[in-house]
């Protein structure tokens, strides 16, 4: 009967013991935004390993892991604990997210689909404890999407319908050229109204980057301002790389357009088209805004033909950018810039020196407009892709589309992560400052 009792009383224990469970504060949350992931229900000190794993929008597999230990109580907090091992190796509490890593070779990084389905599998001695999905969205129920093909626009607008009227936001990409909608679908969430602006090689556009006349610009800026979702005296500008380049020069030519400017990766100077270098990237009136500007490659590039030997093609900008000469005359004139400016570069870009270039823009501005608000944010080890913050940062690669070449990005994955979060954390406050509709 003891006996009876007693193993009676051990399963009613071992029923009544708490599980291994993987527990998140938000099953569904902004992409944007961290959450906090805990594991409780195991053994105090136990090793278990955490995993994640997800598709981008081209169907490809992204995965990452990280081997903990539990504190003495059965339980750990990603945001306070330290991998043995896995794909990130700090305190990270969204580690998992920016270290996921591609399952086979892709051209251009994590493309987010939205929303992202996220499966978190928690693991002891290659048996499964626990799962649970979660959802990241870029653009939730409250933003309304409108594809935009008039008046020769191409792009696509969003606007929180919350909200009665909204600061506008005109997204700009870089040289790849065609349409991301993925910083106008974040921020729109944030409470803006965004235009992610294509300017060539999508159908009814120039086909390459050349020739691209800034009245294009004008007239999205005044499409801007017609609609009833946008408070027409609060429009920013965001521009990436080329994006970048032509956001300050829209900035200079047109200063009474935009309240409020953001160059990501940007250069102090305007370059010839690509790849005809012997036409203007950017006209105005039929001709171009300034001197052609031109890249010199050598006559025989050395990698570039396989991933695993990319180009890095920021040493022969520096070497044009060392003859001040010939750069002088296509320097953009950014005093002439009237709105509140941020500037935003990796000190390890490889693609082009915009960390250089951003310095550049700030040392002209405090000669000639010192009451020109500008700020910098530079991080020393981040590369030319500093983006949405959460998302996959592994991939140090980028097949240019235009070039045709793999090229060499900059930055490690933990410090590009890192950019990424803190610069769109001070854009947000940025944006919200200069475009606050309470004036």
């Amino acid at each position: 009967m003891y006996r009876f009792l007693a193993s009676v009383i051990s399963l009613l224990l071992i029923a009544a013991a708490p599980k291994p469970e993987i527990r998140v504060d938000s099953i569904q949350s902004q992409i944007d935004k961290p959450i906090a992931i805990t594991v409780n229900g195991l053994q105090p000190k136990q090793t278990v390993t955490l995993k994640a794993k997800t598709q981008d929008e081209h169907g490809v597999e992204w995965s990452s892991y990280a081997t903990l230990k539990a504190n003495s109580k059965g339980s750990i907090d990603l945001r306070r604990t330290a991998p043995i091992s896995g794909t990130y190796q700090n305190e990270d509490g969204m580690g998992l997210f920016w270290s996921m890593q591609p399952s086979k070779e892709v051209h251009d990084g994590f493309s987010p689909p939205d929303p992202q389905w996220i499966e978190l599998s928690l693991e002891s001695d290659g048996k499964q404890l626990h799962s649970i999905s979660i959802q990241r969205l870029m653009m939730n129920a409250e933003v309304i999407r409108v594809p935009v093909s008039e008046s020769g626009l191409v792009g696509t607008f969003f606007y929180p319908k919350k909200n009665k009227v909204s600061a506008g936001v005109i997204i700009l990409g870089g040289s790849q050229g065609g349409l991301s909608e993925n910083k106008a679908r974040t921020l729109a969430a944030q409470g803006f109204a965004t235009l992610a602006l294509a300017y060539f090689a999508m159908p009814g556009l120039p086909e390459k980057l050349e020739k691209i006349p800034l009245e294009y610009f004008e007239k999205a800026h005044r499409w801007m301002q017609s609609r009833p979702e946008v408070y027409s005296k609060k429009i920013g500008l965001i521009g990436s790389s080329r994006g970048g380049e032509l956001s300050l020069i829209l900035a200079s030519h047109f200063p009474s357009l935009f309240q409020a400017v953001a160059a990501y990766v940007p250069t102090h100077v305007t370059f010839a088209g690509l790849p005809n270098q012997n036409v203007p990237a950017w006209t105005y009136k039929d001709t171009a805004v300034a001197p052609l500007l031109k890249i010199e490659p050598p006559k025989e590039i050395i990698g570039g033909q396989k991933k695993s030997d990319p180009v890095a093609t920021s040493p022969l900008f520096m070497q044009l950018f060392a003859q001040e000469k010939i750069c002088a005359p296509a320097t953009i004139p950014v005093e002439k810039i009237k709105s509140p400016l941020l500037l935003i570069s990796g000190e390890d870009d490889k693609m082009w020196p915009s960390f250089y270039s951003a310095t550049r823009i700030v040392e002209r501005i405090q000669k000639y407009a010192p009451n020109l608000p500008c700020k910098h944010l530079h991080y020393p080890s981040a590369g030319h892709f500093i983006t949405q913050p959460y998302l996959p940062t592994t991939c140090n690669t980028y097949y240019h589309p235009v070039a045709r070449l793999w090229m060499a990005i900059g930055g490690t994955p933990q410090d590009d992560a890192f950019a990424a979060k803190d610069s769109w954390n001070e854009l947000i406050r940025f944006l919200r400052t200069h475009l606050s509709i309470k004036d």
